[in-house]
């Protein structure tokens, strides 16, 4: 991501420049490297048998919510939570 901001900022597209814009306060969390450890937890879960499933599977869900309210910004209820993701442009 690091090596994408610059580039993005020069040749990018208008629409492109200005949505790495809104977006460029989130931009070091993308960038960082860390693992957490979650031995202990899914330990636990396991032997309430809960099985927890790979981030990747539901991470477009937590994307979709976060942009559904704008970042925390509005209240998005419950029933509206799961509905058809919002195009992000």
């Amino acid at each position: 991501m690091a090596l994408l901001h610059p580039l993005i900022r020069r040749i990018g597209s208008r629409r492109r420049r200005e949505a790495l814009r809104r977006n460029q306060v989130f931009i070091p969390y993308f960038s960082m490297r860390l693992r957490y450890d979650d031995a202990k937890t899914r330990r636990r879960l396991g032997r309430a048998r809960i099985a927890v499933p790979p981030v990747e599977s539901y991470f477009h869900r937590l994307i979709d919510f976060a942009v559904r309210a704008k970042w925390g910004k509005v209240d998005v209820p419950r029933h509206a939570a799961g509905r058809t993701p919002v195009a992000v442009s």
